[in-house]
This record gives structure tokens, sequence and C-alpha cells, in this order.
């Protein structure tokens, strides 16, 4: 079972697809992980993000994250991408997946 996935193989396009949970955590630093099953096709848009508040912000908008990691291509399948990230006072975070899967075809399936 994938607990996670985007898969664009022709279908209606996914901008800014996104995948998230809203939780509330104390100061201190953080690591997010996300164990890649598969990468299928390279992926220009597709990121692992930590955002303050109660949501993700928008594919282009990444960097505007507390802390992000980029997924690629099939180099990172069966292997952790990390976003990592430091709270200095409890804050409410949005932790998740946000994917632009536009052309071609394109996939990302997520184990854990």
């Amino acid at each position: 079972m994938v607990p996670l996935a985007f898969e664009y193989w022709g279908t209606p396009a996914i901008n800014n697809g996104k995948i998230y949970q809203t939780v509330t955590l104390p100061a201190g630093k953080y690591k997010l992980q996300a164990s890649v099953e598969s990468i299928a096709y390279d992926l220009p848009a597709t990121y692992l993000v930590a955002a303050a508040g109660t949501t993700i912000p928008d594919a282009a908008a990444y960097e505007q994250s507390l802390g992000f990691g980029k997924f690629t291509n099939g180099s990172l399948n069966n292997k952790t991408l990390d976003a990592n990230f430091t709270l200095t006072a409890e804050t409410v975070v949005s932790m998740g997946v946000v994917a632009n899967m536009v052309s071609g075809n394109q996939n990302l399936r997520v184990k854990e």
C-alpha cells in the first residue's frame, strides 16, 4: 500500500495539488521526512514542505516554507527526502507535499 501518491498520465493537469496536515508544535528543531517508494520521470515542481500556518504554499512559492525538500527524479527511489526547520516558539505548522504535474508522464509515490 502506498500512503501518498500523485500521478499524471495524460489526465487533467495537477496544478498546485496539495496533501498536507496541520499541527501545533512547540519550539525546537524538526526534520520532516518522506520515504520515497518511486518517482518515474523528472518532477520539475514537486516539494516536501513545512510551512507556518494552516496551509502550505503553492509550488512556485515553496521557498516561503519553514523548510523544504525537492522531489526530483528516480535517483530518490527508495531514499528519504528531508525538510529541516526550526521553531523559536510554539507554532501552527502545515506539513505535506505540493505538486505541479502538467506535461508528459509523472508520478510520485511516498511509502512513509
